[in-house]
């Protein structure tokens, strides 16, 4: 069964977390998947966390395989 993602919903649920300013999901190529998620992180200014804070906030909120594997903070 595929499972599809909408990055726009990920994207949405990651900008309500407080230290976040932007963030923006993109697919990439995962050996076992064939595609994964990822994520880019622009933190507010004198905001800080870390990749597992945004695991945690994005676990409460979605989907277990929506979560994003890789962050990339900007």
């Amino acid at each position: 069964m595929v499972k599809k993602i909408s990055p726009l919903e990920v994207d949405n649920i990651l900008m309500d977390f407080l230290p976040i300013d932007q963030a923006l999901c993109f697919g990439y190529k995962d050996k076992m998947l064939g595609e994964d998620i990822a994520v880019a992180i622009k933190l507010k200014e004198n905001k800080s966390c870390t990749e597992d804070d945004i695991k945690s906030y994005a676990n409460e909120k979605l989907a277990k395989f929506k979560i994003p594997k890789k962050n990339i903070y900007c």
